[in-house]
């Protein structure tokens, strides 16, 4: 199904009161185009069911996993294993209790103790749906965003330097991976902006 940026929330809302309504637990993987909303879409669910958000993000590569080998995999800038590890199979046991935020910028590791159980987990950023992990997720999104307004977007929230990168190195990464990946296909709602 796909939805406009606008009307997405209700249509979301919708699908996963549905999916409450059969289970005790939701996991809701946003995935799409840098700039296109997801953690913006990610942040409106939490506040909507006090929802947890997990941020892919922070299990970007270290510096000492950065090998040309990784780093030529279309998702290869994430730590898929540790996140498999730490994230996808304590869930799927249904004891889930902490990870590890790994901070590219300072370049530490930082315990996030889980203390509570949720009724929706939501797990947001570019390559969060990668093949590997993909079952585990009862409601798949993702989030598409036309060129020109994208690179407006990366534009206000990022120095040139970084720009520049965005454009040249991450989105055509992304694109890649999102065709490679066939999640055009594979998700339950898509979103264009």
């Amino acid at each position: 199904m796909t939805v406009n940026d606008k009307t997405s929330l209700s249509t979301i809302k919708s699908l996963i009161d549905d999916l409450l309504i059969k289970k005790e637990n939701v996991i809701i993987g946003i995935d799409g185009m840098a700039a296109s909303g997801k953690t913006t879409l990610a942040e409106r669910l939490k506040e909507q069911y006090s929802a947890l958000v997990i941020n892919i993000d922070d299990f970007f590569l270290q510096d000492y996993q950065k090998t040309d080998k990784r780093l030529s995999e279309v998702d290869g800038f994430i730590d898929y294993e540790r996140f498999e590890e730490e994230v996808i199979n304590p869930l799927k046991k249904k004891v889930f209790t902490k990870y590890y935020q790994y901070n590219c910028q300072t370049k530490e590791m930082i315990e996030r103790i889980i203390k509570d159980e949720y009724q929706v987990y939501i797990i947001e950023g570019a390559y969060s749906l990668r093949d590997s992990f993909i079952d585990i997720y009862d409601l798949k999104i993702l989030k598409l965003i036309n060129e020109k307004e994208q690179i407006s977007r990366i534009s206000k929230r990022n120095p040139s330097h970084l720009v520049k990168r965005f454009i040249e190195e991450w989105v055509p990464r992304e694109n890649q991976y999102i065709k490679e990946y066939d999640l055009i296909n594979s998700v339950d709602l898509i979103i264009k902006d």
